[in-house]
C-alpha cells in the first residue's frame, strides 16, 4: 500500500471510529479540498507544503476531512531559509502538514463547540473560542467561514500549527 493510500485509510478509520460519515454535499462549489486550496492564491504555500509532504492524494480521496491551511501571511512569519529547509525535508514536513488535517468535516458551528479535533498526525488539535473567534492551539485564528467541498471543508488560518 502506498504512503498516500495509507494516509487516506488512516483518515477513513479515524472518521469511522469517531462516528463521522462522509459529507453528502453534491452542490459543493469544488469537488475536493485540494481543488479549494489550489483555487485560492493566498494558500499557495500551503498547497506546496501539502504536496511536498505527500498529502495531495489525501486531500483528493479522503472523505470527511477538515483542512486548516495557513495563508501566505502565516508563512511570512517564518524565516525564509527555515521555511525552505522544512519544505525540502519530507521527514520534517509530513507530521507538521498532517497536523493541519482533521478527520471529519467540521462546519463553523461545529468548530465553535469542539474542544479538540483528531488530526491525521495522530495528535489532537485544541480548539477555543476567544472573543467570538475560533483559535487553534492557542495561536492560529480561523480567518473565514470555510469553503465546503465534496470531501470536506477548508479554512484559512493565520498561523502555522506545530504538533
Amino acid at each position: 500500500m502506498s504512503p498516500h493510500a495509507r494516509a487516506a485509510a488512516v483518515v477513513l478509520c479515524l472518521a469511522a471510529a469517531a462516528g463521522w460519515a462522509p459529507p453528502a454535499n453534491p452542490a459543493a462549489p469544488c469537488p475536493t479540498t485540494l481543488d479549494a486550496l489550489t483555487r485560492t492564491p493566498t494558500l499557495a504555500t500551503a498547497v506546496e507544503a501539502f504536496r511536498a509532504a505527500g498529502l495531495a492524494d489525501v486531500l483528493v480521496e479522503a472523505p470527511g476531512v477538515t483542512v486548516f491551511a495557513p495563508d501566505e501571511q502565516a508563512f511570512s512569519k517564518i524565516p525564509a531559509e527555515q521555511l525552505r529547509a522544512v519544505l525540502g525535508d519530507r521527514r520534517v514536513l509530513a507530521p507538521i502538514a498532517a497536523y493541519h488535517i482533521a478527520a471529519g468535516a467540521f462546519a463553523p458551528s461545529q468548530l465553535r463547540h469542539a474542544r479538540a479535533l483528531p488530526t491525521l498526525n495522530g495528535k489532537a488539535l485544541t480548539v477555543d473560542v476567544v472573543n467570538g473567534t475560533v483559535v487553534l492551539d492557542g495561536h492560529a485564528t480561523v480567518l473565514d467561514a470555510g469553503v465546503r467541498c465534496g470531501n470536506g471543508i477548508v479554512y484559512a488560518i493565520d498561523g502555522v500549527l506545530r504538533p
